[in-house]
């Protein structure tokens, strides 16, 4: 059974007994029921119900009881007016006293019945509605409040029925058909919901409650072309329904059109322009769009309204940085205050944007200060560490991810940085025995396997070991060209120069301009003596920037002697 279904029966039978407790207020013909006293004082009751003066109209009606205790009429008014003020002890009390005195009062049965279904008397509470159905069987409410009680403690079979015993006397019931789809979409019976909503339908073409239920059907069965047209026919109709306008902005989020999303949200503004939970939907819909500057609006709008929103704050500073206005980011970010608990993110994000601008430096300064506030928290410090890779800082960066490790001691990212910065620090065995362990927590991180086989390659041992590693690398990542460069040094290193050479051209068909690639085709054509294409390859490296330039100026000078 599910709770969103359900409540809507709920809903419905909230709704009903709301009516009657405001609906018509006393019987006409009481008068000749009610002794002349009492019935003056009745009627004062009644005139200061009507004006909603609760506490004058019990006054009144308890003066009528005192000339005359045995009114049911009086009995029942009185209980209304107390399940008007929520008192639903004192109003059961009197509708139960107007129940012995007229057992046929179908007005205080009513009563009766609500405040029983609301206090949790299900059971009395469907007594009470079976006796108004054997005094008036064609009592329309009266099933379908007793419907409503049987669908809430999941018996649908028994509720069905009983709106089957309506439409079988009332055939074109409308709030039968209703209720029957409700109840069949709560048991996912979504296309016999579907075919009572259309029935319902027939009667009443273009009820919006209808329509509504079928599109959050048609949601719920992944139909949302169909739900879409469902809320925007009931948009047509009446703009202003914000609950249809949300759901169909939901379908477009879900569908990352974020743009359309944008417009009902722009809609809905009109209506609430005040209200910052959506003027934020609103900044995220735009931001994901990629109209920052719009985004920027919306959130500095929130913030105008409410200053220590530190979530809003930190989505500011992340318009800004997509913006790349990295100082007012970094003022927006700097302003979520220590005691926050979206410190550490904002915290976070400041690093980021630093790092992004190889500001690794200031970077690590920050993470550093983060990391004394909150203490040890191996995120931070593996975030640490890729700063300090970043910042050539290798020493450094190896001793925080040592102390990432203590922590998460299988924590295979923290391992693989490890081997990396082992490696950088010319450490092989090092190096070696992280990627290792990287392998042991995950046998497929491709990446780790092409690390260690290119390392074994490009020192020139273990090259069967490195070839079976870096082909089971392209079994997971096939079009990687770095991997495909890693089996073509394995040849290379073998003296297998064509095969190399054809591996290289397939490498830089996927990565055409990485310097260390192209440095590799000027080796292996060097190799096969077909040095002008060499020297070709080896410029081209240098024009884009390979890390050890003066390696590759030697290669072009020992061709040219």
């Amino acid at each position: 059974m599910k709770k969103t279904a359900i409540s809507l029966l709920v809903a419905l039978s909230i709704i009903t007994i709301a009516g009657i407790a405001s609906g018509f207020h006393g019987f006409s013909g009481a008068s000749t029921r009610i002794q002349a006293k009492a019935y003056y004082y009745f009627l004062l009751g009644n005139l200061s119900y009507r004006e909603g003066d609760l506490d004058s109209a019990a006054d009144y009606y308890r003066k009528a009881l005192s000339y005359d205790d045995s009114s049911p009429e009086i009995f029942t008014e009185l209980g209304n007016v107390y399940l008007k003020k929520g008192d639903f002890e004192k109003a059961k009390s009197y509708l139960e006293t107007a129940v012995q005195l007229a057992p046929e009062n179908r007005r205080a049965l009513w009563l009766l019945g609500g405040i029983l279904s609301a206090t949790g008397e299900k059971e009395e509470a469907r007594k009470t509605y079976e006796k108004l159905l054997e005094i008036d069987p064609d009592d329309s409410e009266s099933y379908l409040q007793l419907a409503s009680l049987y669908a809430e403690e999941g018996d649908f079979s028994r509720a069905e029925e009983i709106i089957s015993r309506l439409l079988e006397r009332q055939p074109r019931n409308f709030m039968g058909y209703f209720y029957l789809a409700r109840m069949k979409a709560a048991q996912e019976k979504f296309e016999e919901a579907l075919k009572n909503y259309e029935k319902a339908l027939e009667i009443h073409p273009d009820f919006e409650s209808v329509l509504v239920d079928m599109g959050w059907v048609y949601e719920r069965m992944g139909k949302e072309e169909e739900a879409k047209k469902i809320y925007e026919k009931v948009l047509e109709k009446n703009p202003a329904n914000s609950a249809v306008r949300e759901r169909l902005g939901r379908i477009y989020i879900r569908e990352k059109e974020y743009g359309k999303a944008a417009s009902q949200y722009e809609e809905l503004k009109k209506i609430d322009f005040n209200n910052t939970s959506l003027r934020t939907k609103l900044g995220l819909l735009y931001f994901e769009s990629g109209d920052l500057d719009r985004a920027i609006e919306e959130f500095s709008f929130v913030l105008t309204k409410e200053p220590d929103n530190h979530r809003v704050r930190i989505y500011l500073g992340s318009a800004y940085q997509e913006k790349g206005m990295v100082k007012q980011a970094a003022e927006e970010f700097s302003k979520v205050p220590e005691d926050s608990d979206l410190y550490r993110d904002a915290t976070l994000h400041l690093a980021i944007l630093y790092s992004r601008k190889e500001k690794y430096q200031k970077a690590a300064e920050i993470l550093r200060k983060l990391r004394e506030k909150v203490g040890d928290d191996v995120s931070i410090l593996l975030f640490l560490g890729e700063v300090l890779y970043d910042g050539k800082m290798f020493d450094e960066a190896k001793e925080v991810l040592l102390d990432a490790l203590k922590l998460d001691p299988k924590n295979e990212r923290g391992h693989f940085l490890l081997g990396v910065i082992y490696d950088k620090l010319g450490d092989f065995e090092g190096m070696e025995r992280e990627m290792k362990k990287t392998l042991e927590i995950n046998p497929d991180n491709a990446t780790a396997l092409n690390y260690l086989g290119y390392s074994y390659a490009d020192r020139n041992v273990k090259l069967d070991e490195a070839e079976k590693m870096i082909r089971r690398a392209l079994e997971l990542k096939p079009q990687d060209g770095y991997f495909i460069d890693s089996l073509a040094w394995v040849y290379y290193r073998r003296g297998e120069f064509e095969k190399a050479y054809e591996e290289l051209k397939r490498a830089l068909s996927f990565v055409p301009d990485d310097p260390v690639i192209l440095e590799h085709m000027g080796d292996v054509l060097k190799a096969l003596s077909r040095e002008e294409e060499a020297l070709t390859y080896y410029r081209r490296a240098l024009e884009n920037n390979h890390e050890n330039p003066e390696i590759v100026l030697n290669k072009i000078k020992e061709i040219e002697k």
